[in-house]
């Protein structure tokens, strides 16, 4: 078997063979994993959404509901295009379940934010305040 490897690739019309086959093998392996086949699965924090924001003095909190069927963990939590540090939901929220998380921050109001909340698995959830109020 080997013998008749080393023959065909001897052949330039064996070697263009061989390159015709390894592109292709790359383009499809390109495309598998462009199409879903590799890194983070979006169904495990597709269904994530902010269900409500509350503005309190000093005090961002968001509402998180899980809406899919994996559990999510909140990894880091980016507010206007900076790292901040946040409380709540310290461990991973559960399917079908909700929980709250809190940034203290100086907030301005009638100033826009956009928070970004980042999964373990790097996912990743934008949510926008158009015009910082204080909640009622």
């Amino acid at each position: 078997m080997a013998a008749i490897a080393r023959r065909a690739l001897s052949h330039p019309s064996g070697r263009l063979i061989a390159l015709i086959a390894l592109v292709t093998a790359v383009i499809a392996l390109s495309l598998a994993a462009l199409a879903g086949g590799g890194g983070a699965s979006d169904e495990a924090t597709g269904e994530l959404a902010v269900a409500s924001t509350t503005l309190r003095p000093g005090v961002i909190e968001l509402e998180l509901d899980n809406r899919s069927d994996q559990p999510v963990r909140i990894s880091q939590l980016v507010l206007n295009d900076a790292f901040v540090p946040f409380s709540g939901a310290e461990g991973p929220i559960a399917a079908a379940g909700s929980d709250r998380i809190a940034v203290r921050e100086r907030w301005i109001e009638g100033q826009a934010y956009t928070l970004t909340l980042l999964t373990s698995d790097g996912a990743t959830i934008e949510h926008e305040i158009d015009d910082a109020q204080p909640s009622g």
